[in-house]
């Protein structure tokens, strides 16, 4: 038995379900269909054929996606994630990436340490540990100044062995070499350009004496023996070593007159103090 005319109207107070759209089906007002990951709703009726779209005939419900796998679906990748920022990536490719980021990259905070102590390869240091260390490594760097880590001998030839930094040199030909030298093997010590020290060795056999100068608050000092038979002290001039005739003692005194001078008997084991006037020698004490 057939429903009375206008029961079958009943049914149609506000949105029917339909299912999804057959284009073999004729619809309504009000009918509602699934198609291609969106819902639609029919604005007209007797559609029969008409493939839902945009427009007089159909409008949106939700709307979905037509593909059911990300590979299938096309993202913007601002950021540049894959490489060229606003390039067209489809969404697989984008949370391929950023799941590699997020498990081989970041680093996780419990990895983070805030001290220099850490042994562990895997941690890393924090931010402001990280500024703090690299504060320490200027300081230590502007710390050493001009000291020079080579310590390998430099040839310099032609030039003021005053003006040399810290090192060690061979110098040739060049000027304030100690006094007839044309060649020295040197040790510059250098604090500022006021303070240095320069020791001097003679690349040669023979009689000479190393030799150093110093810079002190700016001035330098000249030339003094190192070893030598001839001791220089200041003020005094030369202070000379030698043997008498008979081998029987050993006399030191200066080469300026008018100065005390010390003599070893060997002999006899005792020390004798004296005065020399230049030409003669006045014994005052013996012990």
């Amino acid at each position: 038995m057939a429903a009375p005319a206008g029961y079958t109207e009943l049914g149609r107070i506000g949105f029917v379900d339909r299912g999804t759209y057959a284009s073999g089906t004729t619809y309504r007002i009000g009918d509602v269909v699934y198609y291609n990951g969106s819902t639609w709703s029919a604005l007209k009726d007797n559609l029969q054929g008409v493939t839902p779209a945009a427009g007089a005939n159909w409008k949106y419900m939700a709307r979905g996606f037509a593909a059911e796998a990300l590979s299938a679906i096309t993202a913007n990748d601002t950021s540049g994630v894959l490489g060229t920022a606003g390039a067209s990536v489809t969404s697989q490719e984008l949370i391929d990436a950023i799941a590699d980021k997020v498990m081989t990259k970041l680093i996780e905070k419990s990895k983070i340490v805030n001290n220099l102590l850490a042994t562990d390869a895997t941690t890393v240091l924090s931010g402001p540990m990280g500024k703090s260390l690299d504060e320490k490594i200027t300081k230590l760097n502007s710390d050493l100044g001009e000291v020079k880590t080579d310590i390998s001998l430099q040839p310099v030839t032609g030039i003021d062995i005053l003006t040399l930094t810290t090192g060690r040199y061979y110098a040739t030909n060049c000027t304030n070499l100690p006094t007839g030298w044309v060649a020295a093997y040197l040790d510059v010590e250098r604090l500022d350009n006021k303070w240095c020290r320069i020791t001097a060795w003679p690349p040669y056999n023979g009689p000479d004496s190393p030799q150093i100068t110093k810079q002190d608050n700016g001035v330098w000092r000249g030339w003094k023996d190192i070893m030598s038979d001839l001791f220089s002290f200041e003020g005094v001039g030369k202070v000379t070593f030698a043997q008498n005739s008979t081998a029987t003692s050993i006399r030191m005194y200066t080469t300026a007159v008018n100065y005390l001078y010390i003599e070893f008997l060997t002999a006899t084991k005792n020390i004798k103090f004296g005065f020399y006037n230049g030409s003669t020698w006045t014994d005052y004490w013996i012990m």
